[in-house]
């Protein structure tokens, strides 16, 4: 019944907010006749919305490091353009990568975003997908995440770049399932505003300038947005099961207010570029870093701060010779403050309970040079090598207990060297050498075969080979092969963590290695296009935690499934877009499916054009039953079904301004991530949160655009 009573009001709404629009907009269209700047104004809206409606050449140099169409180049690769993510009601990068058949977008219990591919989940941790921004590597070494840039808005990105499947043969470390490349919006001003519940609110602009011939140019973005807590309440944590329910701040609500800013500033002259970047996130911390529920303090307890400079030349030599080189500099800080471990009362003397504070400093060093050569008739030769250095910088923590005897103190006392939660003053230095060659045995059929070698200081070498086939048998038949290896090395968190509750490093870990075979098909007409995309993957070495919180090598697994996209323009008002995947996976130190995993997942997108000013979207996602570990004796998470909605007027009042609102989960379905098993003070496996990580419920939004 409450379901039957929440879908008549927001049919209500739905059709007050579509005739609002409408009349809005409409005020332009009945005087089109007689003016010819309206008349102008309206071929330029109709042109617009071709552009959205119709099915885009994309094009791309992430799988090769050469530009070509995205259909022809080696393994599967999904471009994703803001005009079109807008129109989905799609608000940043990391909302955008669900669009993606076989990713999966989760969140761990301190709030991290995780990315989730082709069944792979973060139960082996996180860090298996390379993040670059305009082309530059944002992977941090301490867990090999990335979830400072996949907080971007989405009014600053072009367009976003992804490689399902392994990447290492170009890429390098880290590029072990997939390879997500933001490209940044240039060569326009704009100004953005939106607010949405839980009193989100965003801001941000991009100004650009270029001289007449576009020799030299300068571009700046900016964004900051704020989020309140939400209303979602955690359920039961850890404590009941460890039989300190009295003692818990559960079921309460979580800290999961967030805030994001960002400056980005690019500039070059003829084949010169220079990039600068900051990146700032400030999050709460949701569930606890030890699975108890911290204090309902409406406190950002975390925050990240990313710094970068790079700086590239290009050089041609001759139109057959052309190099690129490049150089930057990264800073990476952490802190977390007065986390919450325990609360008062824990074993009975903890009165103020325990109480840590972490600080992380990481800094890198990168350069490279890549050569093309095309003086070899039918090929094209890559060659290439890279020098990275990463240092540690400050590296303290600080608490109410001592990290060696966990005997309680009257107050927070700072710690360094051998009590330090991480190993200090560590490094790693990576020599990296590229080879590829694109054959063209025939206009139709090309090989590309290449390999990359990476040297450790610390932990190694490592091979990743690739060999793959594209025959174009007609202009709408295409056939994809491909073999590819990627790795993935340990991080600083797994190889030097100590005296902390949350993991216990291992300095005798290898990289884990990932062997991919592929088999692709592509169909594509003026108003459609179909990909299908088979795949087996053999993971060795994986990285796992055991029930000490101790890290090794001792898990390998299997994963094979299939993913579908599918694009149509049905007529020229109505556009059709779904991605449908099937994962199958085996953990062959358990013999049962990956921790987390989801078999099936789905996404559809149906977007109408009743006028050139009004664009109406539904989008639905499916994510299906969700796996547990083996020890965990709940039934597997739940399928959920989400539809959000969105509404956009276009040039609404006056040229460049754009409107758009939309609601997300519609029908206020209960979306939960899985929460993992912990143990209790015997080393029992028992639930860190009995009813998992509930996401927010229906929410609505609104924001203007402003281009001039």
């Amino acid at each position: 019944m409450n379901v039957y009573k929440n879908l008549i009001f927001y049919k209500i709404i739905l059709l007050i907010l579509f005739f609002f629009f409408i009349a809005a907009s409409g005020c332009c269209f009945g005087a089109d006749h007689a003016n010819p700047e309206l008349i102008m104004e309206s071929d330029e809206d109709a042109a617009e919305m071709k552009r959205l409606m119709s099915i885009l050449e994309e094009h791309t140099e992430i799988a090769t490091k050469t530009r070509l169409n995205a259909d022809y180049v080696p393994g599967m690769v999904t471009v994703l353009y803001r005009d079109d993510l807008e129109a989905r009601g799609i608000r940043t990068m990391w909302e955008a990568l669900c669009l993606v058949p076989g990713i999966d977008m989760t969140f761990e219990t301190t709030g991290g975003k995780d990315v989730l591919v082709r069944g792979v989940a973060d139960n082996y941790l996180s860090g298996n997908t390379k993040f670059l921004l305009d082309g530059v590597s944002m992977n941090i070494m301490l867990y090999a995440e990335a979830s400072t840039p996949i907080q971007i808005p989405i009014e600053l990105i072009d367009r976003i770049e992804v490689i399902r499947g392994p990447g290492s043969a170009i890429h390098g470390e880290f590029a072990y399932t997939s390879v997500v490349n933001i490209i940044t919006r240039k060569k326009e001003n704009l100004f953005f505003s939106g607010l949405s519940k839980y009193n989100d609110y965003r801001l941000g602009g991009v100004l650009s300038w270029s001289d007449a011939k576009e020799i030299f140019h300068v571009n700046l973005s900016v964004s900051a947005t704020e989020t309140e807590d939400t209303d979602v309440s955690s359920g039961p944590d850890i404590l009941y099961g460890m039989g300190m329910g009295e003692i818990s701040n559960a079921p309460g609500p979580r800290n999961d207010g967030r805030d994001f800013h960002s400056v980005l500033f690019d500039t070059g002259y003829k084949n010169t570029s220079l990039k600068v970047q900051y990146l700032q996130t400030d999050n709460g911390d949701n569930y606890g870093m030890t699975h108890v529920l911290p204090y309902p303090e409406k406190r950002k307890s975390q925050k990240s701060y990313q710094y970068l400079i790079d700086a590239g030349q290009k050089i041609n030599f001759s139109s057959s010779l052309e190099s690129t080189l490049h150089i930057g500099w990264m800073k990476y800080q952490f802190e977390f403050d007065k986390v919450l471990f325990y609360p008062p009362g824990y074993l009975g003397i903890y009165t103020d309970g325990m109480l840590a504070s972490i600080y992380y400093e990481e800094y890198r060093l990168n350069s490279g040079i890549d050569i093309t050569w095309k003086g070899w008739e039918h090929h094209t030769l890559l060659a290439g090598y890279s020098l990275v250095r990463i240092d540690m910088g400050d590296v303290w923590s600080e608490g109410n207990f001592d990290p060696l005897t966990l005997a309680p103190l009257p107050y927070m006392k700072h710690y360094e060297g051998d009590v330090n939660y991480l190993v200090e003053d560590q490094s790693r230095t990576v020599h990296g050498i590229t080879l590829q060659d694109e054959y063209r045995m025939s206009d139709s059929f090309t090989i590309t075969a290449g390999l990359r070698y990476d040297v450790y200081n610390d932990i190694g070498e490592s091979f990743s080979p690739r060999l793959a086939a594209v025959w174009r048998l007609t202009d709408r038949h295409i056939l994809k092969s491909q073999y590819a290896r990627a790795f993935r090395p340990p991080t600083f968190s797994e190889l030097y963590s100590l005296n902390n509750p949350v993991m216990t490093g291992n300095p005798d870990l290898k990289p884990s290695v990932i062997d991919t075979y592929e088999a692709g098909y592509i169909y594509k007409k003026d108003n459609m296009a179909c990909r299908i995309t088979c795949f087996y993957s053999e993971l060795d070495d994986m990285v796992v935690q055991g029930i000490d919180k101790s890290v090794s090598n001792k898990s390998s697994a299997r994963v094979l499934g299939t993913e579908l996209e599918i694009e149509r323009e049905l007529t020229d008002y109505l556009k059709f877009n779904a991605g449908l995947s099937y994962v199958d996976t085996k953990d062959k130190l358990t013999g049962s499916q990956i921790e987390g995993s989801v078999n099936w997942m789905a996404n559809a997108g149906l977007l109408y054009r009743p006028f050139n000013k009004i664009a109406l979207n539904l989008q639905y996602r499916y994510v299906g039953d969700r796996n547990r570990a083996p020890d965990d004796p709940r039934d597997d998470l739940d399928s959920y079904h989400n539809f959000d909605f969105t509404l956009s007027s276009f040039n609404m009042f006056f040229k460049g301004l754009t409107f758009r609102t939309g609601i997300k989960n519609l029908f206020n379905e209960d979306e939960r991530t899985p929460a993992p098993m912990g143990t209790d003070l015997y080393g029992n496996p028992i639930p860190t949160y009995p009813e998992d990580y509930s996401h927010t419920g229906r929410e609505w939004w609104a924001k203007i655009t402003y281009v001039f």
